[in-house]
C-alpha cells in the first residue's frame, strides 16, 4: 500500500493500483509498523556526506544551512562544516553525529522551505 494522503480521521491508500481511504483506527489496526520514504536526495547524494566533504552535494548543503540560519550561501566548493551539521541536527531533535544522512537531509530541505512533493 502507498500512503497518498492523510486528514485527521482518514488515511488515503493506493493498493495495487486502486485508491481507497481507510480511518486512522482501521490503519492503526492492520499496520505493522513499517514504512519506506521515497526521496529524491540533491545532485551527487549517495549515503551521507561527512565532514571535509566536498562537492555538489556539499554546496547544496552549505547552501540550504546558510538559508536556515539567515545568512548568505557560501560560494561553491566549500567543505562540509560539521559543527553547522551538529547544530542543526541538535535544533530539529536529530541524533548530532555531524553526518548529514537523508533524515537530515529531509529535515533541511523542509526548513530551508524548499518546495517538494507532499501527501495531500
Amino acid at each position: 500500500a502507498v500512503l497518498t494522503g492523510l486528514s485527521d480521521m482518514n488515511a488515503s491508500l493506493q493498493i495495487d493500483g486502486i485508491a481507497d481511504t481507510v480511518s486512522l483506527a482501521v490503519l492503526a489496526r492492520r499496520w505493522n509498523g513499517d514504512f519506506r520514504t521515497l526521496w529524491r536526495g540533491p545532485a551527487g547524494f549517495r549515503r551521507s556526506v561527512t565532514a571535509g566533504t566536498s562537492g555538489p552535494t556539499a554546496d547544496w548543503l552549505a547552501a540550504q544551512l546558510a538559508v536556515v540560519d539567515g545568512v548568505p550561501a557560501p560560494a561553491g566548493g566549500t567543505e562540509v562544516d560539521e559543527r553547522r551539521v551538529r547544530r542543526f541536527q541538535l535544533m530539529q531533535g536529530l541524533k548530532p553525529d555531524g553526518i548529514a544522512g537523508p533524515q537530515t537531509l529531509m529535515r533541511l530541505a523542509r526548513a530551508a522551505g524548499l518546495v517538494e512533493p507532499r501527501l495531500q
